[in-house]
């Protein structure tokens, strides 16, 4: 919202914290889920026909009932992404009542086409995610893979072009 005041509010400090914040919590969260990992034992084929090694199809390794762990996947996963949406939500809202403020019809067009770009990626990482749910007796691992490679790989590339 004040672009000319960026190197007073982001210093060098509050970026620290920022990344620090990000890598922590990204460890955190991995942590917990290979410890609930290790309560499952694997039999038969150990071979995941994936692109990394997702929750989902490991759990379909497992020979040991994998409720709790799908259970808690789901409501952790979701509440790290909805967490991330609402933040996002908030900036693009701050970032709309901005462009509010721009006198000019040309000025506003230039933002919005600007701001539309992201909202793409955004909404196109945010709706890919929204598909990932937990497997049922209707999963696919074809579909899986394709959603994964959807996030992991597709919104990624669209950034530059940004």
């Amino acid at each position: 919202c004040r672009p000319l005041h960026y190197t007073n509010i982001m210093s060098m400090n509050s970026c620290l914290i920022m990344a620090i914040s990000c890598w922590l919590g990204g460890f955190l969260y991995s942590l917990v889920h290979i410890l609930c990992t290790f309560r499952l034992s694997f039999c038969g084929p150990n071979v995941l026909t994936h692109f990394f090694c997702d929750l989902p199809p490991l759990f379909e390794l497992s020979c040991t009932d994998t409720t709790i762990n799908m259970v808690f996947a789901f409501v952790s996963g979701g509440a790290v992404g909805f967490g991330c949406f609402l933040i996002t939500l908030h900036s693009y809202i701050r970032i709309v009542g901005s462009l509010m403020n721009i006198h000019s019809t040309k000025g506003k067009l230039k933002a919005f086409s600007t701001c539309s770009s992201h909202l793409t990626v955004v909404i196109l990482f945010y709706g890919t995610i929204l598909l990932c749910t937990p497997p049922t007796s209707s999963y696919s691992l074809t579909r899986d893979r394709m959603i994964s490679l959807m996030y992991t790989i597709a919104t990624p590339m669209l950034n530059p072009f940004i």
